[in-house]
Parts: structure tokens; sequence; C-alpha cells
């Protein structure tokens, strides 16, 4: 099947900006390509990626090869060469005067699911939070949701934390993800210490909407007529 023009254009833009020296510019087009190409051409892309690494270090392209050498089902996995380049990578970001916050979340969540599984290196529970947790801090959904996770159920060798798990919680779910909504959602209602801000509803609405079936099902239990307040807000309860 012949690729849309956008597609093709795209490959062709990436080996120009490489040919002309412009290795951030192509990393971002490669990333784009790998992110919205529905079948991209894994080999093609590697072979620029390798060249973008060796004749620049550019983190961007460090954490797209990295991704292709963690794919199990790969041609070319290397889930220890992935893990090096994710540390170079994100040592490399921080060290700027300007950061990209988005791809250091992405490299160190990256980091975090290979100290998590094992892979690349020996499993590493407490690395891996240590890793969601800074993914966490840059903006990175899913490794918040992970580090929330952690926190309510004592995984990664951490204690036990439900506020430490609500704040993760809430830092996932405004990045959007949906699993963490349901999740603060549920924490608030069992400790009944929603903040006036968002009400359990709200995020439960809101889940439910984006397709989670567990906020959907909470929501029909709780009914629809719900007023939740703060925890110690007395305003409308009986005087004694």
């Amino acid at each position: 099947m012949q690729l849309p023009r956008a597609v093709r254009e795209a490959y062709v833009r990436a080996e120009r900006c490489l040919a002309a020296g412009r290795f951030a510019e192509a990393s971002g087009l490669i990333a784009a390509l790998l992110a919205h190409d529905p079948d991209p051409d894994l080999g093609r892309l590697r072979d620029l990626l390798e060249t973008i690494v060796e004749e620049a270090a550019e983190p961007g392209a460090q954490v797209s090869l990295a991704t292709l050498l963690l794919d199990p089902a790969g041609e070319e996995a290397d889930p220890e060469r992935a893990l090096a380049l994710l540390l170079e990578a994100a040592d490399a970001i921080e060290g700027r005067d300007e950061p990209d916050p988005g791809l250091a979340g992405v490299a160190h969540g990256l980091i975090a699911d290979c100290y998590l599984r094992g892979v690349g290196a020996g499993a590493d529970p407490a690395a891996a939070f240590q890793h969601y947790r800074r993914a966490a801090e840059l903006g990175n959904g899913r490794a918040a949701f992970a580090a929330g996770l952690a926190c309510e159920s004592g995984l990664l060798d951490q204690a036990v934390d439900r506020a430490e798990a609500k704040r993760y919680y809430r830092m996932a779910a405004d990045a959007g993800d949906v699993r963490a909504m349901t999740a603060l959602a549920l924490l608030y209602l069992a400790d009944g210490d929603a903040p006036d801000e968002v009400t359990i509803v709200d995020l439960l609405e809101e889940a439910s909407a984006k397709g989670d079936s567990r906020a959907a099902e909470t929501l029909s239990r709780l009914g629809d007529e719900v007023v939740l307040r703060p925890a110690g807000d007395e305003s409308d309860s009986e005087p004694e």
C-alpha cells in the first residue's frame, strides 16, 4: 500500500535534515513518524537514528532509538544498549540550559520501566520508583500514575502513603491519565477529603466519558444526587 503523501514527505524531510546537520529537527520528524505512521519503515528510521546518535548524540534520537531497541519483537532488540542510551539522554536533556521536560519525562519513564521489569539491567524496584517520580515531576502522566499506585499499595519498596498517592494521581489526572482519575476519585471517596476545586463526581464523570468502566460502575453506585465536601466541613450538618 502506498504511503500518504504527507508521510512520504516526512521521511524525505528527515533525511534532508540529517544531511544538512539539523539533527534535532531530524529527530523530531522521526519521533513523529514513529508515533503517527501506522506502519513505519522501522529499518529506514533506525538507520537514520543510528547516524544521528553516532554523529551528534542527540537526546531525542537516543530516546527514539532506545524505544526501538526495547521492542522484544524487534529484529535488533538490545535492552542493555537501550537503557544506556536512555540514561545518557536523560542526563544530557536535564543538563541543558533550556531542558525539554517532556522528552526528559519520557526518558525517565522508560528507564523506570526497565528497572521495574529487569530489562537491560537487574530489576531494581527502588530505582524504578525514583525514575517514575522524576518523570512525574516532568509531566509524564503514565509515570505519575505508576508512582501513585506504588504509594497507595506499598509497591516498588515504598511505604504506603495515601497522601502521596493522591498527589501523584492528581498529577497524572491533570496530564489526562484516565486510570488516575478513577484511582484518585476512589481514594477521595474512601477518605472523605476531596478538595473544593475538584469533586469525586467530576473525576468519575470525566473518566467514565473516556471509557473507564470502573468509573462508570462507581458513578452508578453513588447515584445521581451526590454532594461531596472536604473532610471536616460540617456547614450543612444538623445542629447538636
